[in-house]
Protein backbone atom coordinates (compact mmCIF):
# COMPACT_ATOMS: atom_id res chain seq x y z
CA UNK A 1 0.00 0.00 0.00
CA UNK A 2 2.79 2.43 0.87
CA UNK A 3 4.68 1.65 -2.33
CA UNK A 4 1.65 2.71 -4.43
CA UNK A 5 0.91 5.85 -2.36
CA UNK A 6 1.89 9.31 -3.55
CA UNK A 7 3.04 10.04 0.00
CA UNK A 8 2.84 8.46 3.46
CA UNK A 9 2.08 10.94 6.24
CA UNK A 10 3.68 10.11 9.59
CA UNK A 11 2.75 11.92 12.80
CA UNK A 12 6.27 11.92 14.30
CA UNK A 13 9.85 11.59 13.10
CA UNK A 14 10.50 8.21 14.79
CA UNK A 15 7.52 6.79 12.88
CA UNK A 16 8.84 8.28 9.63
CA UNK A 17 12.17 6.61 10.28
CA UNK A 18 10.44 3.26 10.88
CA UNK A 19 8.54 3.58 7.61
CA UNK A 20 11.67 4.44 5.64
CA UNK A 21 13.58 1.49 7.10
CA UNK A 22 10.70 -0.90 6.44
CA UNK A 23 9.89 0.25 2.90
CA UNK A 24 12.93 1.99 1.46
CA UNK A 25 10.78 4.95 0.41
CA UNK A 26 12.57 8.24 -0.26
CA UNK A 27 12.36 10.76 2.58
CA UNK A 28 10.45 13.18 0.35
CA UNK A 29 7.59 10.72 0.09
CA UNK A 30 7.30 10.36 3.87
CA UNK A 31 6.46 13.80 5.31
CA UNK A 32 5.89 14.36 9.02
CA UNK A 33 2.50 15.94 9.68
CA UNK A 34 1.98 16.44 13.40
CA UNK A 35 -1.22 15.66 15.23
CA UNK A 36 -2.44 18.23 17.74
CA UNK A 37 -4.87 19.11 20.50
CA UNK A 38 -6.88 22.21 21.34
CA UNK A 39 -4.61 23.83 23.90
CA UNK A 40 -7.39 26.24 24.87
CA UNK A 41 -9.87 23.50 25.61
CA UNK A 42 -7.09 21.60 27.37
CA UNK A 43 -5.89 24.75 29.09
CA UNK A 44 -3.38 25.02 31.90
CA UNK A 45 -4.75 24.05 35.31
CA UNK A 46 -2.84 24.86 38.47
CA UNK A 47 -1.62 21.78 40.36
CA UNK A 48 -3.93 20.56 43.08
CA UNK A 49 -3.18 21.25 46.73
CA UNK A 50 -0.52 18.93 48.10
CA UNK A 51 -1.94 16.30 50.43
CA UNK A 52 0.82 13.70 50.63
CA UNK A 53 -0.81 11.47 48.01
CA UNK A 54 0.58 10.99 44.50
CA UNK A 55 -2.37 10.84 42.13
CA UNK A 56 -1.50 8.90 38.97
CA UNK A 57 -3.77 8.75 35.92
CA UNK A 58 -3.80 6.55 32.84
CA UNK A 59 -6.05 7.47 29.91
CA UNK A 60 -5.91 4.49 27.58
CA UNK A 61 -7.92 1.63 26.19
CA UNK A 62 -7.89 -1.32 28.58
CA UNK A 63 -5.68 -3.51 26.42
CA UNK A 64 -2.62 -5.54 27.39
CA UNK A 65 -0.12 -3.43 25.34
CA UNK A 66 -0.99 -0.24 27.27
CA UNK A 67 0.98 -1.54 30.26
CA UNK A 68 -1.44 -0.99 33.16
CA UNK A 69 0.28 -3.88 34.93
CA UNK A 70 3.57 -1.96 35.00
CA UNK A 71 1.94 1.06 36.63
CA UNK A 72 0.30 -1.21 39.18
CA UNK A 73 3.60 -2.86 40.06
CA UNK A 74 5.28 0.53 40.47
CA UNK A 75 2.48 1.83 42.70
CA UNK A 76 2.53 -1.37 44.74
CA UNK A 77 6.23 -0.80 45.44
CA UNK A 78 5.66 2.85 46.41
CA UNK A 79 2.80 1.92 48.70
CA UNK A 80 5.11 -0.63 50.32
CA UNK A 81 7.57 2.19 51.00
CA UNK A 82 4.87 4.08 52.86
CA UNK A 83 4.07 6.63 50.13
CA UNK A 84 0.46 7.64 49.57
CA UNK A 85 -0.73 6.74 46.08
CA UNK A 86 -3.95 6.81 44.09
CA UNK A 87 -4.52 5.33 40.63
CA UNK A 88 -7.18 6.69 38.26
CA UNK A 89 -7.94 4.54 35.23
CA UNK A 90 -9.86 6.15 32.36
CA UNK A 91 -10.94 3.99 29.44
CA UNK A 92 -12.53 0.65 28.74
CA UNK A 93 -11.71 -2.45 26.76
CA UNK A 94 -11.37 -6.23 26.71
CA UNK A 95 -8.64 -6.31 29.37
CA UNK A 96 -10.81 -4.72 32.08
CA UNK A 97 -11.45 -7.84 34.16
CA UNK A 98 -7.79 -8.81 34.01
CA UNK A 99 -6.80 -5.34 35.27
CA UNK A 100 -9.36 -5.58 38.07
CA UNK A 101 -7.71 -8.84 39.11
CA UNK A 102 -4.25 -7.28 38.94
CA UNK A 103 -5.42 -4.37 41.11
CA UNK A 104 -6.68 -6.81 43.73
CA UNK A 105 -3.49 -8.88 43.58
CA UNK A 106 -1.41 -5.72 44.07
CA UNK A 107 -3.43 -4.75 47.15
CA UNK A 108 -4.48 -1.49 45.53
CA UNK A 109 -8.25 -1.87 45.39
CA UNK A 110 -8.84 0.98 47.85
CA UNK A 111 -6.42 3.23 45.94
CA UNK A 112 -7.77 2.57 42.42
CA UNK A 113 -10.75 4.05 40.57
CA UNK A 114 -12.08 2.80 37.24
CA UNK A 115 -13.89 5.67 35.51
CA UNK A 116 -14.66 4.03 32.17
CA UNK A 117 -14.96 5.96 28.92
CA UNK A 118 -15.26 9.73 29.42
CA UNK A 119 -15.87 12.75 27.21
CA UNK A 120 -12.96 15.05 26.31
CA UNK A 121 -14.08 17.62 28.88
CA UNK A 122 -14.31 14.96 31.58
CA UNK A 123 -10.86 13.65 30.63
CA UNK A 124 -9.45 17.16 30.98
CA UNK A 125 -11.02 17.48 34.43
CA UNK A 126 -9.62 14.15 35.63
CA UNK A 127 -6.14 14.94 34.34
CA UNK A 128 -6.28 18.30 36.13
CA UNK A 129 -7.16 16.47 39.36
CA UNK A 130 -4.06 14.28 38.99
CA UNK A 131 -0.34 14.85 39.48
CA UNK A 132 1.11 12.82 36.61
CA UNK A 133 -0.08 10.89 33.57
CA UNK A 134 1.58 7.54 32.93
CA UNK A 135 1.63 5.62 29.65
CA UNK A 136 3.97 2.59 29.86
CA UNK A 137 2.89 1.03 26.55
CA UNK A 138 4.81 -1.85 24.99
CA UNK A 139 5.37 -3.12 21.46
CA UNK A 140 4.65 -0.84 18.50
CA UNK A 141 1.10 0.19 19.32
CA UNK A 142 1.53 3.93 19.76
CA UNK A 143 2.01 6.77 17.27
CA UNK A 144 1.65 10.20 18.90
CA UNK A 145 -0.49 9.43 21.96
CA UNK A 146 -3.22 12.06 22.28
CA UNK A 147 -3.46 11.62 26.05
CA UNK A 148 0.18 12.65 26.35
CA UNK A 149 -0.50 15.88 24.45
CA UNK A 150 -3.63 16.56 26.49
CA UNK A 151 -1.84 16.10 29.83
CA UNK A 152 1.08 18.27 28.78
CA UNK A 153 -1.31 20.96 27.57
CA UNK A 154 -3.03 20.97 30.97
CA UNK A 155 0.36 21.29 32.63
CA UNK A 156 0.99 17.84 34.00
CA UNK A 157 4.24 15.90 33.60
CA UNK A 158 4.03 12.62 31.72
CA UNK A 159 5.98 9.42 32.26
CA UNK A 160 5.90 7.39 29.05
CA UNK A 161 7.72 4.44 27.61
CA UNK A 162 9.92 4.93 24.58
CA UNK A 163 7.44 3.91 21.93
CA UNK A 164 6.31 5.33 18.62
CA UNK A 165 6.74 9.10 18.69
CA UNK A 166 7.10 9.67 22.44
CA UNK A 167 10.80 10.62 22.13
CA UNK A 168 9.67 13.41 19.78
CA UNK A 169 7.05 14.59 22.28
CA UNK A 170 8.83 14.51 25.64
CA UNK A 171 12.17 16.06 26.57
CA UNK A 172 13.31 13.54 29.17
CA UNK A 173 13.85 15.17 32.55
CA UNK A 174 12.53 18.56 31.39
CA UNK A 175 8.82 18.28 30.63
CA UNK A 176 8.37 14.61 31.48
CA UNK A 177 10.21 11.32 31.72
CA UNK A 178 10.93 8.57 29.21
CA UNK A 179 11.55 4.98 30.28
CA UNK A 180 12.50 1.84 28.42
CA UNK A 181 9.56 -0.42 27.72
CA UNK A 182 8.71 -2.77 30.62
CA UNK A 183 11.28 -1.06 32.87
CA UNK A 184 9.30 -1.05 36.11
CA UNK A 185 12.36 -0.04 38.12
CA UNK A 186 12.70 3.18 36.12
CA UNK A 187 8.96 3.86 36.27
CA UNK A 188 8.96 3.39 40.03
CA UNK A 189 11.97 5.68 40.42
CA UNK A 190 10.39 8.47 38.37
CA UNK A 191 7.10 8.26 40.25
CA UNK A 192 8.98 8.29 43.56
CA UNK A 193 10.89 11.37 42.43
CA UNK A 194 7.68 13.28 41.68
CA UNK A 195 6.01 12.10 44.89
CA UNK A 196 8.88 13.35 47.02
CA UNK A 197 9.43 16.59 45.11
CA UNK A 198 6.14 18.34 44.25
CA UNK A 199 8.10 21.45 43.21
CA UNK A 200 9.78 19.37 40.50
CA UNK A 201 6.38 18.16 39.31
CA UNK A 202 5.18 21.77 39.09
CA UNK A 203 8.25 22.88 37.12
CA UNK A 204 7.94 19.98 34.72
CA UNK A 205 4.23 20.68 34.34
CA UNK A 206 4.90 24.29 33.36
CA UNK A 207 7.54 23.15 30.87
CA UNK A 208 5.07 20.59 29.49
CA UNK A 209 2.47 23.32 28.97
CA UNK A 210 4.99 25.48 27.10
CA UNK A 211 5.94 22.53 24.91
CA UNK A 212 2.30 21.73 24.14
CA UNK A 213 1.48 25.29 23.12
CA UNK A 214 4.60 25.48 20.97
CA UNK A 215 4.43 22.07 19.27
CA UNK A 216 1.00 20.47 19.73
CA UNK A 217 -1.53 23.27 19.29
CA UNK A 218 -3.97 22.10 16.63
Amino acid sequence: KMRKARFVACVTRPLRDQVIVATGLATGRVPVIWMGVDTTRFGYRAPRVEDGVLRVIMVARLNWPKGHRHTLEALKRLKGEGLGVEFIIVGDGPYRQSIVGEVEAAGLTAQTRFLGTLSEDEVALRIAESDVLVLPSVGMGEAAPVAVMEAMSIGRPVIASIIGGTPDMIDDGVDGFLCRQEDVDALTSRLRQLARDPALARRMGLAARERAVRDFDA
